[in-house]
C-alpha cells in the first residue's frame, strides 16, 4: 500500500521544490522505496519541463512522469469538470509511481486570480488519499504571522483530514454523511450574523472575524435553520460554547437561564442531575428554574420526574443561608409548576434511599424515590456527579444544556469517544422535540 505525502505550500516562496527533493532523499536513505509525483504543472511553465520534475530526474535515479500542463488542467475542469481531471491524475499517479512504498506529491503554489486552486488541492489530497504536509517559510514574517498562515491553510484541508483519520481507524464514513469545510462556507454567514448583532454594535468586519471561530459558525448555521443542533467543547471551554448560543440562538421564552443536566445510568434506573456544569451559584429563582427545566427534560426522555431539591438538611431540621435558598427555590418551583412532584430541602440519602426517607421525610412524595436531583450550587453538583460516576462506575451522559431555543450541547475537554457519541445522540433527540 502506497503512502502519499502531499506537500502543500502555506504562502508563496516557501521552497516547495527544495523540500520535495529533501523529503525524497531522506526517505530513500532510510531504504524506503520512494517515488515523486507532480500532478499538475505550475502556471507559467508552458511547454517547458517542470522544474521540480527536472531536478528529481537530474539528482536521483527516479523517472517521474511529466505533470499535466496547467492550461490542459484548467481546460479539463472547464469542459469536463473536476472529476474528469482527478481521473486523469489518478491514472498518471498509478502509472508513474509503480511499486513505491511512499510517494512525495508536490502541490501547486498559490497564484493571484486562481482562487479555485485551493479546491483543486483539496480534491488532489482526497483522490490520492494523501497526508498533508504544510510547507512554510519565515522569510520576513514574524513567527506569529507564520503561525497564522499555517493555521489558515490547514483549515483548507479539514474534510480531507477527517477522511484520512477515519480510514486509519477502519471507520467507513457513510455516503450520506456531509462533511463541510468551514473555510469554504464562512462567507455565507457574515451578513446574517451582522444583521442579527448590528443592534449590539457589530460591524461587517467584526462579524467576519467572529466567524473564524467554528463554534460561532456552527451557531449561525443553527440560527438560519440549516442544522438542527450543535455539539462542541472537546477543544473549547464551556463559556466558548454557550456564549454564541446565548447571543444568537437565545433562551426559550420562559427560561430564566441556561443550565445543564447529566443522565446518570445506574444499573436499575436512570437519574437526572442538575446543574453540574454551568451556573456556579444560582439564586433561589434561578434554582427553581433549573428544577423545572430538569423535570421537563427528564419527562422528554421518558423519565417520570420526581424532583428532589438537595441540601445538607432535610425538611425544617436545618437553617442557614444555603438551606434557606433551597427552601425558597422549592416553594417557587411548586408555585410555578404545581403539576410537578417537587420536594426539598432533602439530603441526598433521604432523596435516594427509601429506608432513610421513611425516617427523615416520611410524608414526602419524593423522598426515597427521586429521579431528578437538583443541587444547590455548581460545587456540590459537579463534585457529586463525578464521585458517583467514578466510585460506582456509572455511565454519565452529558452535560446536556437546557433553556435554549435550539439544542446546543457542551462536552468536557476530557471527553472520550463514547462521551461524544452519547452527547450527539442526546442532541439529535432534543432536535426532534424542539
Amino acid at each position: 500500500m502506497k503512502h502519499a505525502f502531499f506537500l502543500a505550500p502555506a504562502g508563496t516562496n516557501v521552497g516547495l521544490t527544495t523540500i520535495a527533493l529533501g523529503l525524497v532523499s531522506s526517505l530513500d536513505r532510510r531504504g524506503i522505496r520512494v517515488a515523486f509525483f507532480k500532478p499538475i504543472a505550475q502556471r507559467g511553465t508552458g511547454d517547458s519541463l517542470d522544474r521540480s520534475t527536472h531536478f528529481v530526474r537530474a539528482t536521483t535515479t527516479l523517472r517521474p512522469a511529466d505533470p499535466i500542463p496547467f492550461a490542459i488542467a484548467t481546460k479539463t475542469i472547464a469542459e469536463q469538470g473536476l472529476d474528469a481531471l482527478m481521473g486523469n491524475v489518478i491514472a498518471a499517479y498509478h502509472e508513474s509511481t509503480g511499486s513505491a512504498d511512499a510517494v512525495v506529491v508536490e502541490g501547486l503554489l498559490p497564484a493571484a486570480g486562481d482562487s479555485y486552486l485551493g479546491l483543486v488541492s483539496q480534491e488532489l489530497v482526497k483522490t490520492l488519499n494523501a497526508q498533508v504536509i504544510l510547507v512554510a517559510s519565515r522569510a520576513d514574517k514574524t513567527m506569529g504571522q507564520v503561525d497564522d498562515q499555517v493555521e489558515y491553510d490547514a483549515k483548507l484541508f479539514g474534510p480531507t483530514e477527517i477522511e484520512t483519520v477515519a480510514k486509519s481507524q477502519d471507520v467507513e464514513i457513510p455516503e450520506n454523511l456531509e462533511i463541510l469545510n468551514p473555510a469554504r462556507i464562512r462567507a455565507n454567514y457574515v451578513v446574517p450574523l451582522f444583521e442579527a448583532r448590528k443592534h449590539k454594535g457589530l460591524s461587517m468586519e467584526m462579524a467576519s472575524s467572529q466567524l473564524e471561530d467554528n463554534v460561532v459558525l456552527g451557531t449561525m448555521m443553527i440560527a438560519v435553520g440549516e442544522v438542527d443542533g450543535l455539539v462542541s467543547g472537546a477543544v473549547h471551554s464551556t463559556a466558548n460554547t454557550i456564549r454564541p448560543a446565548l447571543q444568537i440562538v437565545k433562551t426559550k421564552k420562559n427560561a430564566r437561564a441556561v443550565s445543564s443536566i447529566f443522565f446518570m445510568c445506574l444499573p436499575e434506573q436512570v437519574l437526572v442531575y442538575g446543574d453540574c456544569a454551568v451556573i456556579p451559584d444560582p439564586d433561589a429563582e434561578t434554582l427553581a428554574d433549573i428544577a423545572i427545566q430538569s423535570a421537563d427534560s427528564a419527562a422528554a426522555f421518558g423519565i417520570p420526574p420526581r424532583v428532589a431539591m438537595i441540601s445538607y438538611s432535610t425538611g425544617e431540621s436545618g437553617s442557614g443561608v444555603d438551606v434557606e435558598k433551597v427552601r425558597e427555590a422549592t416553594k417557587l418551583a411548586k408555585t410555578k409548576r404545581p403539576d410537578l412532584l417537587i420536594d426539598g430541602p432533602l439530603q441526598y440519602d433521604a432523596a435516594f434511599m427509601p429506608d432513610v426517607a421513611r425516617t427523615k421525610a416520611p410524608n414526602s412524595p419524593v423522598a426515597g424515590r427521586a429521579t431528578v436531583f437538583i443541587f444547590p450550587d455548581l460545587n456540590t453538583g459537579n463534585t457529586t456527579y463525578k464521585a458517583v460516576q467514578r466510585s460506582a462506575n456509572v455511565i454519565s451522559i452529558g452535560p446536556m444544556l437546557q433553556g435554549l431555543k435550539r439544542p446546543v450541547n457542551d462536552l468536557s475537554r476530557g471527553a472520550l469517544v463514547d462521551d461524544i457519541v452519547y452527547t450527539i445522540a442526546l442532541t439529535a433527540l432534543q432536535a426532534t422535540q424542539a
